[in-house]
């Protein structure tokens, strides 16, 4: 698939990861005057379906850019290129990061982690708020359990394997082209000193950013709603309407699963660190 010269494709990416803090990220990015930040998470590089369409397709979603240097899209799943394509409900394609260098070879990556720990938590409630799974499974049992092909699935312990994510892209890709946050150090810890580092990363001018304390894509769902959602997926929006008249229902991991996740994480987060040549502060190490 060539790029017609007529269309407009990003030169910069929010790889993620999955609920780590990109879309808090993205929100202030587009305030910029010199980023177009696409409106949604396109899936073009990561979904067959998407990238048989074509770059003419593709080059829809970023029409309004006007005289923007920084053209961005955000879709967190394209880092998860770890060579399981066609895996999993949502049929992740392996070729997500040759897709880009193929199309992209200049492209800039901004990617966000989380203590893998509590991105794992957060993605289960993630999942199941949306109704991917019967809601009586539990955090334990989809980690794992005898859910644990459910969770795998949708990668919610296998997305915190980082290491195994960004090797494939720094194989690909200059080490240069690669700005690596905290979502604890830099998201939560220091917003405005991440911003500008993502600013001087991007090479735009400094910015003025606000409502850096906002939070963006919280889970807030309904013990009721997480049920409609399961049971009766067109009931969708309905059950949207519930959960705001009702108390969220979160799971919480007990103090035995989070020790047993920390000593699952805890190598692959010494091989991030080893990658990274940097540690992030509070992250448990083997």
């Amino acid at each position: 698939m060539n790029n017609p010269t007529n269309c407009k494709i990003p030169n910069t990416f929010l790889l993620g990861g999955q609920k780590c803090g990109s879309t808090w990220l993205a929100s202030r990015l587009a305030q910029h005057p010199d980023v177009f930040m696409a409106e949604q998470e396109i899936h073009f590089f990561d979904k067959d379906y998407n990238y048989e369409k074509g770059l003419a397709w593709y080059s829809r979603f970023f029409d309004r850019a006007t005289s923007q240097s920084i053209v961005a899209e955000k879709t967190p799943e394209y880092l998860w290129a770890n060579g399981r394509g066609g895996k999993g409900v949502h049929s992740h394609s392996a070729e997500v990061h040759t897709r880009i260098k193929r199309h992209c070879p200049d492209a800039q990556f901004v990617v966000v982690l989380r203590d893998p720990v509590h991105r794992a938590v957060s993605a289960f409630n993630h999942a199941r708020s949306n109704g991917y799974f019967c809601p009586a499974y539990s955090l334990e049992s989809v980690l794992f359990g005898q859910n644990k092909r459910i969770g795998s699935a949708f990668g919610i312990l296998e997305k915190g394997i980082y290491a195994d994510m960004l090797v494939p892209y720094f194989n690909l890709f200059e080490r240069k082209q690669f700005l690596v946050l905290s979502f604890e150090d830099d998201v939560c810890g220091r917003p405005k000193e991440a911003l500008r580092a993502v600013c001087e990363f991007l090479n735009v001018a400094p910015f003025e950013f606000t409502q850096l304390a906002e939070p963006e894509n919280q889970v807030r769902a309904s013990l009721l709603g997480i049920w409609l959602r399961y049971l009766c997926p067109l009931l969708k929006r309905g059950a949207r309407c519930l959960d705001r008249f009702l108390p969220p229902c979160r799971t919480h991991a007990s103090p035995s699963l989070t020790a047993k996740l920390k000593e699952f994480y805890g190598p692959h987060n010494d091989r991030l660190f080893a990658l990274l040549g940097t540690r992030f502060g509070g992250w448990i190490s083997a």
